[in-house]
């Protein structure tokens, strides 16, 4: 306990000699990291520090953050004419309040969060109501999954919430919160992800912003998970590794998760309104997951719902692709009927926007 408090400090926060400086060195690490990425060599980093940052408020330290390291160079990186949109992917199993805190009125960073919530799950926040404040409502997309989650369960939130919206929000920069805490067998989150599933997240956020993706250390009880996802994350950033989705079924209340924040957003992305993104979501549920991390369904339909209504500077630069590409990940054994199935949908897909 620090000396002269009045006791209500978070008692998950320890302070030594040193805290101050470590604090310090892990956000001014990340803001460097991020900057490297505009002016280095690589457009791509990982920030490896200690102590975290996503739990850390405008005005309180908890959850064993002190400064928000993400946040800040998120800030840093708007603020200095770097970046115009910064999006900020946040996987670590609890919610990244202290990020939303800090963020939910910029309109200028979108803050997506996929975490653990429920039963009184640390820190409490992030349900699918919580959009942001002011000028930042639809800013802010929290994605509240039950514990036991899967990696099949994760892509689809990837597929149908967090890459349409991204795709719509067009940043200049990524910064990933990466806690490893969901993976199987953390003593403490009690989901199954594997490295490989990390893998495949940081493939699909490479697609977005030029590659320019800076990932930074959050949380992580098992010393083992943390080294082990952090080389595949490492691994997928350099273009190292085809990644291999382990076929599964969704857990049964990823589909009623997902439709329920995709409607909560519609109010502030229009993607969400589409029938045709709809029926696709139905499809997409129907073959339980798709198999291939290269431009999903969900950018197709963007696309053509940027052209139907006048906004082609959403996704100024990018350039279109076959649905037909080389996989970045592996298919399974036994999944061929899924791929033909899938492959079809995008056939058909791929015809109507030519028409």
């Amino acid at each position: 306990q620090v000396e002269g408090s009045d006791g209500n400090d978070d008692p998950d926060m320890y302070w030594s000699q040193g805290t101050a400086l470590a604090a310090r060195l892990a956000a001014g690490c990340m803001v460097e990291v991020t900057k490297q990425s505009f002016n280095g060599e690589s457009s791509r980093g990982f920030a490896i520090v200690r102590p975290p940052g996503h739990h850390a408020c405008q005005c309180k330290a908890m959850g064993f953050c002190f400064f928000n390291n993400v946040a800040v160079a998120a800030k840093d990186a708007v603020e200095s004419g770097l970046a115009k949109r910064v999006v900020i992917l946040d996987w670590d199993v609890h919610h990244g309040n202290g990020t939303q805190d800090i963020l939910e009125a910029d309109p200028n960073v979108l803050y997506i969060s996929l975490h653990r919530f429920g039963n009184g799950f640390y820190p409490g926040t992030g349900d699918y109501t919580e959009v942001g404040e002011g000028d930042g409502k639809g800013f802010s997309v929290n994605i509240p999954f039950e514990k036991g989650m899967k990696g099949c369960d994760y892509i689809a939130a990837m597929r149908l919430v967090v890459l349409p919206i991204c795709y719509s929000f067009n940043p200049d920069l990524v910064l990933i919160s990466a806690g490893f805490d969901a993976a199987k067998g953390d003593p403490l989150g009690e989901m199954k992800l594997r490295p490989d599933d990390y893998g495949i997240m940081t493939h699909m956020m490479t697609e977005l912003a030029g590659g320019r993706v800076v990932v930074a250390l959050e949380g992580g009880y098992s010393l083992d998970n943390c080294a082990n996802c952090s080389h595949a994350v490492i691994q997928s950033l350099l273009g190292e590794k085809t990644f291999k989705l382990k076929q599964a079924l969704l857990h049964p209340t990823t589909r009623t998760t997902i439709q329920k924040v995709i409607k909560q957003q519609s109010e502030f992305w229009p993607i969400f309104k589409s029938e045709k993104f709809l029926c696709m979501m139905e499809g997409y549920f129907d073959e339980c997951f798709c198999k291939k991390a290269r431009k999903s369904m969900a950018q197709q339909l963007l696309e053509e719902h940027s052209g139907a209504t006048g906004h082609d500077n959403l996704l100024s630069g990018r350039t279109r692709r076959s649905p037909h590409v080389a996989r970045a990940v592996a298919p399974g054994a036994g999944e061929s009927a899924h791929v033909e199935r899938v492959d079809d949908l995008d056939s058909q897909l791929e015809a109507t926007l030519r028409e």
